[in-house]
């Protein structure tokens, strides 16, 4: 038959013979195809396995390696890991133990970056350490045992842009050490012991923006040092011993932003110092030794928005000190030795808002005008100086200022319209003074005013002091009270909520924001009585405190004193005191109940905290009338039984859906009744460490806002399946470190919004009970002492069919028999829960050998060391709420050692390769077989 090719093709001599077949010859194409495949998936396999075996192993021991190329060294690491990947960009070798930086240290990271190698142990670095970095842009040497450094080690360091050199032991700079960064940006030389700088040090930095010099120990700067650096914005000269100041030292470096010299010995400065920062915005010149300062000394600094002056020994200011700063905003002189300021100091201050004269033992005057420029000026400290008098003009002109502190003068009385022309004024502090009266009308004018403190002043209560008591019965909210401890005689004046008062009777209104009654507090109280007011100081009396109704003095002007009582709980007596309350925190007293109708009066509460008494005993009308209460604390106390309709008030069929929260932890609870908790808005309730043994149907049925439930730590051993019904928005409920054995199933059921559901169950788990959690979105169930036979081959199943949903699944680890303690719940076998199953007797035989209390769970293995071993028979004691371990990080390789991973990784790799490389020869070897057998076809052919 004719070819393709129209030849005819020539038989084989070998045709007809019985074991001869015709050979058929791959076309070139199909050769080629053939070969291009197999040689693309050797290349690809060799790039995806060599990549994550490179970097396995290109991550030394003691080191952290990410994919961005960022490697982490510490600990005991004592040398620059050799193993890094070239690619590297950032090392950092934190906290570990090398000592030297040798010439190759870094020749296998050409591409590095960033450089850290702080908080070691470092000492000898060698000129060439860095010759093989020449990307480099940032270098941290900082808090080393470095003394000193060659001069030109950061000679090919011209990329350099950041270099850290703090916390060192540097005592000099060579010559030459930085001229090779004529890219620095930012260089930080401080917390070393440097005493002196060559002028010439700087020289090349003139892209320097910031430098930091602080806490060495310089005694003189030469004047030419900071000249070349012309882009400086920051410079950090605080805590040296600098105690003067060339007059050109800083006249080249106009662009400077801020200048710390704080913290030194400077006892002069040179008149025009300053003058040529124009763009200087803070200047800080605190903590010095500065006894005058020259004319005109600020002048020319017009981005000034923050000076310090503060604890300097002046004595002397000068008239003309400091010129136009339409920008400053605080101005500190406090701790000085003046006696007055000059009547124009602040008059170019004219947008200040923080001004703090304070603590200026000798200042006894201030001049009239001193501050008639100030109009921005939100905040005036004058506290804590001599003041003995203020004028009635001091003040005028501070139409903004909000805040007035004069505490700790020896003012003795104000003027009367003093505060006429400070409209916005809202808050003032005179306390500690000797104000015996004041005038009726020297608050009244102050339209904004909220708070006013008074306290520590020696009050005289005679008749002059009735027209300021008759402002303090306005009807407003002028005065917010601070209950403070003072002297026995001292008095607090305090405004009540209304305008008249009929006696010291039990429903008088009051007045407080926030009582807080700790031990040895003294809480001062006012009462009106036909138009006169009483004030008087009740004493401690120790952590019992109580008041009863005070009696009532006839029309005087004498302080009106109350009887009162050490006794062992609140009284309905006490409540009038308080009927504006909105805090109330009794804790750590020793309450040891709450009577009826304890806090009736007290409707605006807010909160209440009864923690660490010794309550045992809740009325059931302790807390009737408290709609507002958003938060009711008695954790820590020995209650043992709430009664039924206790928080009804609470609730939200009042339209009062306050309540979010009550803490009854750390109590004797050992039962709740059904309807113990009204209906109500609450949404945490805390009752972990209580004697609970069974929660009943619907116990929490009528809470359905609640979202967090902790019951751990009680003597929990059953749950009724119908215990959390109705609780549709629960999001969490914790009942480890209790006695259950098993859950009922439906438990859980109606639950949609549960997350995570925290137990120690002492006993493998039903599969109905399990198949009840499907609604539960997290489940942790690690904490349990599992016992590996037949019966837990239902968990073992339900847990690896939802690896999602079981959290840190491969913590589950069996605690016994013996034969299988450690085993992993999900790596257990049929056969070997068969296999392994101890019998009768010799289970017996061990409980009978082995204390009840040498098992050791994994609970105990993971036991913090501040918490104490669980007591024999109960369950091992978890951390509390706040404390609980988050192992959520954790997977299921936590049992694959760094070695082991790599190991497995290296042989599938090698499995991979060499299976390319022998389809690869078998592949050559046929095609050579396929042309010896056409050579030898064509030998025997007849043409």
């Amino acid at each position: 038959m004719p070819s393709a090719l129209g030849t005819s093709r020539v038989p084989s001599p070998w045709e007809g013979h019985p074991y001869y077949k015709r050979q058929t010859y791959p076309s070139i194409a199909h050769v080629f195809s053939a070969q291009f495949k197999g040689a693309m998936f050797f290349f690809l396999t060799f790039l995806l396995f060599g990549e994550l075996l490179s970097s396995a192993i290109c991550c030394p021991a003691g080191c952290y390696c990410t994919a961005d190329e960022v490697v982490e060294c510490g600990g005991n690491v004592t040398d620059v890991p050799s193993l890094v990947s070239p690619k590297t960009i950032l090392l950092r070798l934190v906290g570990t133990q090398i000592t030297e930086l040798g010439k190759q240290s870094f020749r296998h990271l050409p591409v590095l970056l960033g450089l850290d190698v702080s908080h070691s142990l470092l000492k000898t670095v060698s000129s060439a350490a860095f010759d093989q970095l020449p990307r480099l842009h940032s270098l941290k040497l900082s808090f080393t045992k470095l003394s000193s450094l060659p001069g030109q080690v950061f000679s090919n360091l011209t990329s350099l842009k950041q270099l850290f050199l703090r916390g060192n032991e540097l005592e000099t700079i060579p010559q030459g050490l930085f001229d090779a960064l004529v890219k620095l940006t930012l260089l930080d030389l401080s917390s070393n012991r440097l005493v002196y700088l060559d002028r010439n040090v700087f020289q090349n930095l003139e892209n320097l923006n910031e430098l930091d010099l602080g806490n060495n120990s310089l005694r003189e700067l030469p004047v030419s040092v900071f000249s070349p650096l012309i882009r400086l914005h920051y410079l950090r000269l605080y805590f040296n011993k600098l105690e003067s100041l060339h007059p050109r030292t800083f006249d080249n470096i106009t662009d400077l932003l801020e200048l710390d010299l704080f913290n030194n010995s400077i006892s002069q400065l040179s008149p025009r110092l300053f003058w040529n920062l124009s763009n200087l915005e803070k200047l800080s010149l605190s903590r010095n030794k500065l006894q005058t300062i020259p004319d005109q000394s600020f002048y020319y600094l017009p981005r000034m928005s923050h000076l310090s002056l503060y604890i300097n020994p002046l004595t002397f200011l000068p008239d003309r000190l400091i010129g136009h700063m339409p920008r400053l905003k605080e101005f500190y002189l406090y701790e000085t030795e003046l006696d007055t300021l000059p009547e124009n100091l602040f008059c170019n201050m004219t947008t200040l808002k923080i001004l703090a004269v304070s603590f200026n033992r000798r200042l006894q005057h201030l001049p009239k005008d001193i501050f008639s420029c100030l109009s921005s000026l939100y905040r005036l400290k004058l506290e804590a100086n001599n003041l003995q008098f203020l004028h009635r003009d001091l003040f005028s002109g501070l139409i903004n200022l909000d805040t007035l502190i004069l505490n700790s003068n020896k003012l003795h009385s104000l003027p009367s319209d003093i505060f006429r022309d400070v409209p916005r004024l809202a808050n003032i502090s005179l306390e500690n003074n000797l104000l015996e009266t004041l005038p009726g009308e020297v608050l009244s004018v102050a339209a904004m005013l909220r708070k006013v403190t008074l306290k520590d002043n020696p009050w005289k209560c005679s008749c002059d002091i009735l027209d300021f008591a008759e402002w303090a019965f306005l009807p407003d909210d002028t005065l917010i009270p601070e209950i403070v401890p003072l002297e026995e005689t001292s008095h607090y004046i305090l405004p009540p909520r209304y305008g008249t008062t009929e006696g010291a009777s039990n429903g008088s209104p009051a007045f407080y924001k926030a009582v807080i009654l700790e031990p040895e507090d003294r809480i001062v109280h006012n009462n009106r009585f036909n138009g006169w007011v009483y004030l008087w100081t009740l004493p401690p009396s120790g952590p019992r405190l109580v008041f009863t109704e005070p009696g009532v003095s006839s029309r005087s002007c004498t302080p009106l004193n109350p009887r009162f009582h050490s006794l062992s709980g609140p009284t309905t007596g006490a409540s009038w005191i308080w009927v504006f309350l909105e805090n109330l925190d009794l804790s750590r007293n020793l309450l040891s109940s709450v009577p009826g109708e304890a806090f009736s009066q007290l409707t605006h509460l807010q909160t209440i905290n009864l923690a660490k008494n010794n309550i045992t005993d809740i009325s059931v009308e302790a807390f009737r009338g408290l709609g507002e209460l958003r938060s009711l604390r008695l954790n820590g106390n020995a209650v043992g039984q709430i009664p039924a309709g206790c928080f009804d008030d609470l609730g939200i069929f009042l339209n009062l859906p306050n309540l979010v929260q009550i803490s009854l932890f750390e109590n004797q609870l050992r039962s709740l009744s059904m309807g113990v908790f009204g209906p109500m808005a609450l949404q945490e309730l805390w009752l972990y460490e209580n004697r609970l043994t069974h929660l009943e149907d619907a116990v929490f049925s009528n809470l359905t806002n609640l979202r967090l439930l902790v019951l751990s730590r009680n003597q929990i051993g059953t749950i009724s399946a119908g215990a959390f019904s109705g609780l549709e928005e629960l999001g969490e409920v914790s009942l480890h470190t209790n006695l259950l054995s098993s859950l009922e199933e439906g438990t859980f059921s109606g639950l949609p919004k549960l997350w995570i559901f925290t137990t120690t169950l002492c006993r493998a788990c039903r599969r109905s009970f399990l198949d009840s959690l499907d609604t539960v979105k997290k489940v942790i169930l690690a904490q349990n002492p599992w016992r590996c036979d037949r019966d837990i081959l239902p968990l073992r199943d339900w847990v690896k069919s939802r690896p999602s949903k079981v959290q840190n699944a491969s913590l589950l680890t069996c605690l016994s028999p013996d034969s299988m303690i450690h085993t992993k719940i999900t790596d257990l076998s049929d056969e070997d829960v068969v296999a392994r199953k101890l019998s009768t007797s010799t289970t017996k035989a061990a409980i009978a050998t082995t204390p009840s209390d040498s098992m050791v769970t994994p609970t105990d293995m993971r036991r913090r060391p501040h918490t104490q071993p669980p007591k024999k028979g109960t369950p091992a004691v978890t951390p509390s709420p706040g404390e609980e371990q988050d192992n959520s990080n954790l997977g299921d390789g936590e049992g694959l050692s760094q070695g082991a991973k790599i190991a497995i990784i290296t042989l599938f790799c090698t499995v991979i390769i060499a299976t390319a490389v022998i389809c690869w020869v078998s592949c050559r070897r046929k095609r050579r077989a396929s042309r010896n057998l056409y050579q030898q076809a064509k030998k025997g052919a007849v043409i």
